[in-house]
């Protein structure tokens, strides 16, 4: 069979599951909700948190999910993160808010949704170091929001020396494209350092296109060559969007295509330098895309951005 066929077919059977047209919203946060944990998660989080704040010119509203109703030191922990977003250098607009549910997720989330919170910074996993976890799980606190908030979630993975150092470099991964990439791709741009860089890394899975291939009755396997024309053809739209965006605002951009094992090569991408992972999945939790994230999520030692769509 003539490969150049084949790379056409699965070019337009993906595109037909993903769409190829991609629109970079570009977002205007006014409030960031802060969601402290106690773990040792919580000064990266402020970190970026009040940085964030600073850019967008947002006010940062700080909480604290609990079992049952806060406890006083646990309020007064809240308070004086409140206390030194304010007195940073740039005094960050901080207030604090406590909503009542009885499990901690849901009090984030009614906070989110009282304060109509553009951005949820929050460490992951929730209420426990993530040095107990791994990457084993994000906590069933994390789990709950991922289904539930359709605000974007920007989880803080391992402590960081550095937390201002992972906004000079935004790394959106790409294995097949989601409505919620563009938002995803929007964010990046916006929270990258003037001077950073967006990186664009799409990888021609080899599960999904041998899932491809069967579906299609194709019997020849792909080259490594073939994957890789057919992936750079399937992420065009992205590619463009991404690079027009960054012929707008000066950004560097770089885009990179490559085949395999998407997740190993995504969190090997990751782990070059600090970085925000800039991720989109749909609203569906039971999607492919959706467990994609959580994997990669998982996998990420940097904080990962999260956009539902």
């Amino acid at each position: 069979m003539d490969f150049s066929d084949l790379n056409d077919s699965l070019g337009q059977f993906e595109s037909a599951l993903s769409g190829e047209k991609v629109t970079l919203e570009s977002p205007a946060p006014k409030t960031i909700l802060l969601a402290l944990d106690g773990s040792n998660q919580d000064a990266t989080a402020l970190a970026l948190a009040g940085e964030l704040a600073r850019r967008f010119k947002a006010r940062v509203v700080v909480t604290r999910g609990c079992e049952g109703e806060a406890p006083e030191a646990v309020r007064e922990q809240v308070e004086a993160a409140k206390g030194e977003l304010a007195a940073q250098p740039y005094g960050v607009d901080s207030a604090v808010i406590f909503k009542s549910a009885p499990l901690p997720a849901q009090q984030i989330l009614a906070a989110q949704q009282k304060l109509g919170a553009d951005l949820v910074v929050i460490p992951a996993p929730y209420l426990r170091d993530v040095g107990l976890l791994g990457d084993e799980s994000l906590s069933s606190p994390i789990d709950m929001l991922l289904a539930e908030c359709t605000a974007p979630l920007l989880l803080v993975r391992h402590p960081l020396d550095a937390p201002k150092a992972a906004l000079r470099r935004m790394l959106i991964p790409m294995t097949v494209n989601v409505p919620a990439l563009g938002a995803a791709a929007g964010w990046a741009f916006k929270m990258v350092d003037p001077d950073g860089k967006v990186e664009l890394y799409a990888v021609a899975d080899e599960a999904a296109v041998e899932d491809a291939r069967k579906l299609m009755g194709v019997d020849e396997e792909l080259t490594a060559d073939a994957l890789l024309r057919a992936e750079s053809k399937l992420a065009g739209g992205m590619t463009s969007a991404v690079q027009q965006k960054g012929t707008e605002t000066g950004v560097t951009v770089v885009v990179d295509v490559a085949v395999g094992k998407a997740l190993k090569l995504t969190l090997g991408r990751i782990h070059e330098a600090p970085c925000i992972v800039c991720t989109g999945t749909p609203l569906d939790r039971t999607t492919r895309a959706f467990n994609r994230v959580q994997n990669v999520t998982l996998g990420s030692k940097y904080p990962v951005l999260v956009v539902r769509r």
